[in-house]
């Protein structure tokens, strides 16, 4: 049996807990890697400044004491993702996170290896349809929602001759929005293709992919209501933090952290709705936590701190800064992490991959796509893992030798980024279910 791509959604919002753990420091973020003049920050969305509100700090001494450790200026671009989010009832979106892939991309130099290539996992979560990597501006991931969204104007004939060429059929229709599906595969990944963008996702039957990527498509092109345009809290949230290299969904009052990088204690997540941001400044990355408390809390900058540092189980470790503010119902905390080895991160890859076992060996197949590291790759079969060498380009094949095909085990066909920071499986064959 054939096996395609495992469409890991929890990769992708692990990557869209917004760059994984990254985030600000002190001084103003401006593109200095050749990313060409300073921050857009239209109208000074996404920018944070201190007016009125009141502020706390503790400096990185390890000592728990505060200090004057000012709240970082934070800017970030206009929050053009919520272009593709529809209003609660239309069609869910569940939980996301949102990646700026151009501002990470911008900011290569800035930023930890590991920082880098978790902001930028999401393009390798599907098979690639045509557009690099570097063409990507940014990418919305859900874990239950309706697949990944790649918004930008890509070339649609590219994109068809890509899906066709590596194994996709188009099975319908919709205005200007074309819908594929792989062949002859029991679970078919799908693609949505429309001027605005291209959704991919692998869940559901096919008729129900078609009809939530339609209400995605309706609310990008401004035919339907958008969530910032009829709930109040996330349309002050999405305004405040803008879109830095990442953003999650705003989490109401009373469940969980899911997609977080900074945890928070039940009393605060029973009491607050919980958003995060992710930036990078000078020297530094900052995760922003912003919580939207109940008319009546008297929730103190102080205890905010206090209970940031126990989500933490009080290991934030004492390089770390950790700012805190209020401004009415508005709390916010900034925990500032000094980058010490900054670039070196490697863009994830753009392939289709095919897995098949034939004559007792696994056959690999670059279907389309980049060159396909394979010293960045393991085979796993059950527990038991085997590595490979050599390259892979598109349009080429390789056998593995070695590897145990008489077993009911699932053979998974796993990258690893160079930094170690996260893992996709590109391939799988179900042996089990011959």
């Amino acid at each position: 049996m054939t096996g395609r791509r495992s469409f890991l959604r929890a990769v992708a919002v692990a990557a869209g807990a917004a760059v994984a753990g990254c985030s600000g420091g002190s001084g103003n973020e401006t593109n200095t890697d050749g990313g060409g003049g300073p921050e857009p920050n239209s109208g000074g969305t996404g920018t944070s400044t201190p007016g009125s509100a009141s502020t706390t700090a503790r400096s990185g001494t390890g000592a728990g004491t505060d200090t004057d450790v000012p709240f970082p200026d934070l800017t970030a671009d206009d929050p053009t993702y919520r272009e593709w989010l529809p209003a609660d009832g239309e069609a869910r979106m569940g939980n996301w996170a949102a990646q700026n892939l151009s501002r990470i991309r911008s900011r290569r130099n800035r930023l930890p290896a590991t920082d880098y290539e978790s902001g930028m996992s999401l393009v390798s979560a599907g098979d690639y349809f045509g557009v690099a990597a570097a063409d990507m501006t940014g990418a919305i991931g859900t874990i239950t929602g309706p697949g990944t969204v790649y918004p930008g104007s890509f070339d649609r004939a590219t994109v068809d001759a890509t899906l066709t060429d590596s194994g996709y059929e188009q099975f319908d229709t919709r205005g200007n929005v074309a819908f594929y599906r792989e062949r002859a595969t029991a679970e078919p990944a799908r693609f949505a293709v429309g001027d605005a963008g291209v959704v991919e996702d692998q869940y559901g039957t096919r008729e129900a992919f078609r009809d939530r990527t339609v209400v995605l498509f309706e609310t990008a092109a401004g035919d339907r209501q958008r969530l910032h345009e009829t709930d109040e809290r996330f349309r002050r949230y999405s305004n405040a933090v803008g879109w830095p290299l990442g953003t999650t969904r705003l989490i109401p009052a009373g469940s969980g952290m899911l997609g977080s990088s900074v945890q928070l204690p039940e009393n605060v997540r029973q009491n607050a709705a919980v958003g995060q941001a992710e930036h990078v400044v000078d020297g530094a990355t900052v995760s922003r936590v912003w919580l939207l408390t109940a008319a009546d809390s008297d929730l103190s900058p102080a205890e905010v701190r206090s209970q940031v540092e126990s989500g933490a189980g009080g290991n934030l470790s004492a390089d770390i800064d950790l700012a805190v503010r209020r401004d009415g119902r508005v709390v916010e905390a900034a925990v500032i992490r000094p980058v010490e080895n900054a670039g070196g991160g490697v863009d994830p890859p753009r392939v289709t991959l095919d897995a098949s076992v034939a004559d007792g060996s696994l056959r690999l197949a670059n279907l389309a796509g980049d060159t396909l590291d394979l010293a960045r790759v393991t085979v796993r079969v059950g527990t038991d893992t085997y590595d490979v060498e050599g390259s892979l380009a598109a349009g080429e094949l390789t056998a593995v030798e070695g590897i145990p095909t008489d077993t009911e085990d699932t053979i998974r066909v796993i990258y690893e980024s160079p930094s170690g920071s996260g893992s996709v499986t590109l391939a799988r064959v179900e042996l089990g279910s011959e």
